[in-house]
């Protein structure tokens, strides 16, 4: 957490106004993407599609975040879409605690170039890449290493060693 909470200190915020656990939350999105790495042929040149399944309070600090800065040196779209058309993107965030859009969208994923993050419990362990869980008021992350593997995304150990690790080591 420690490279990401300097990441955050970074941010444009006011020093006395504290982030929201959403807007915490899509920082830590965004500086994901800096340490992991996809196949050159999974990314095009120059625009990066983020893509939200469901409702979640992320959609907005993410939109926020797309209009304000490149993510992965690209240029971010945020799009609101359904589970068949996570193929289209680049990043998922699942929303929600439905088990049923969770395991959608990791059949409709797995294998392909798509980081996908969650934030219910048991969602890395149920094939999402990584997932977001409180610990004491903390907002820590969980990486599911071999689902990384299978998409083909490559996880630096940078963030490895900030996550609690599931699914064995790639």
């Amino acid at each position: 957490m420690a490279v990401l909470a300097v990441g955050l200190g970074a941010t444009s915020r006011a020093a006395a106004a504290e982030p929201t656990e959403a807007e915490l939350k899509a920082e830590m999105v965004e500086r994901f993407t800096r340490f992991i790495d996809w196949n050159p042929d999974d990314l095009p040149p120059d625009e990066l599609f983020l893509c939200v399944v469901g409702e979640s309070p992320l959609t907005r600090p993410l939109e926020k975040i797309a209009r304000a800065r490149k993510i992965k040196d690209r240029r971010a779209t945020v799009r609101v879409v359904d589970a068949p058309a996570t193929v289209d993107c680049h990043i998922v965030v699942i929303g929600g605690n439905d088990r049923k859009r969770l395991a959608a969208v990791v059949a409709r994923t797995e294998g392909h170039g798509i980081l996908t993050i969650a934030d219910a419990p048991g969602a890395a362990a149920a094939g999402a890449i990584i997932n977001f869980y409180l610990d004491a008021k903390h907002v820590r992350f969980e990486i599911n290493t071999r689902a990384a593997r299978d998409s083909g995304l490559k996880v630096r150990a940078k963030l490895l060693r900030l996550a609690r690790v599931v699914g064995g080591k790639s």
